[in-house]
């Protein structure tokens, strides 16, 4: 890829000085994931994303992340320690991190918001991957939500990774439960008390962690999700409502906007209490 000219723009990061830096010891990898990770700094080194240094003051091991397609992502050092340089940039999308998006309410509009945003890629040589590329769509996937005409929804594949497990029988599955449930937190109204059983359940001493009550909530939860909510976007100047349920564990609540007499949530948060919050007066 292309080197973009300093001149036009250039990242820094803002370190404190006072701030000790860190050297992570190095981890050793597999054989297979060796040839990952060099296949991946190799072509970092190629496109001038990255440089390598002699001593580094900072140095964080490699982590290597499996992709949608099934390719394995390394992200950071090999052997030899480097500096990134440059950063992609898409300033007329919705960007986060490598996840671009250009939307429109009408067609017309999307094609000339598509003009404008490949404008600037195409003027500093920037260059983007077709096969990760998707045009003129009314719903898509983006930071792991699906985004449609109707509002923000669950993944699909997110609701089934819960749906089609089985009750965890030991404490890695019940943290691979309690991570599936976190992502899925913004759909969740009264998160925080559905899936309090199973933090529970983690902080147990004693073998049999899993018990009456986690399968009870486990349930529940699995029954909630077979039919999602589906998050509305609000309209700028329309009156919001905010609704909230407190319980002897858990503050929550819900953003709500209404249409055609019709409520529908536009997020929902909840908040665990600390030990010494449980003893606070209700309100």
């Amino acid at each position: 890829m292309p080197g973009i000219d300093p001149q036009i723009i250039c990242h820094r990061l803002h370190v404190n000085p006072a701030v000790k830096p860190v050297a992570q010891k190095r981890r050793n990898f597999a054989p297979e994931r060796v040839a990952i990770i060099e296949a991946e700094i190799d072509k970092l080194l190629a496109a001038g994303f990255i440089e390598e240094v002699s001593y580094a003051k900072w140095l964080v091991n490699v982590v290597l992340v499996t992709k949608k397609d099934k390719e394995r992502r390394s992200n950071l050092p090999k052997a030899g320690e480097q500096n990134f340089q440059k950063e992609q940039i898409g300033k007329t999308m919705e960007v986060y991190v490598d996840d671009m998006l250009v939307k429109a309410p009408e067609r017309a509009d999307h094609i000339k918001n598509l003009a404008e945003a490949f404008s600037l890629p195409r003027k500093y040589n920037i260059k983007l991957n077709p096969s990760k590329c998707t045009f003129g769509v009314s719903s898509s996937r983006f930071l792991g939500y699906l985004v449609t005409q109707r509002g923000i929804e669950a993944h699909p594949n997110q609701i089934k990774a819960i749906l089609n497990v089985k009750s965890p029988a030991t404490t890695k599955e019940i943290q691979s439960l309690t991570g599936r449930a976190t992502a899925l937190k913004r759909f969740l109204s009264r998160s925080t008390d559905k899936c309090r059983p199973f933090f529970k359940a983690l902080k147990k001493g004693h073998r049999d962690k899993w018990d009456e009550e986690c399968e009870v909530a486990f349930q529940n939860l699995k029954t909630y999700l077979t039919a999602p909510p589906l998050l509305s976007k609000s309209i700028p100047g329309e009156d919001l409502y905010i609704y909230l349920a407190v319980s002897d564990s858990a503050i929550s609540s819900a953003l709500i906007r209404e249409e055609l007499g019709a409520q529908h949530p536009v997020f929902y948060i909840s908040k665990a209490l600390l030990n010494a919050e449980t003893r606070y007066p209700k309100i």
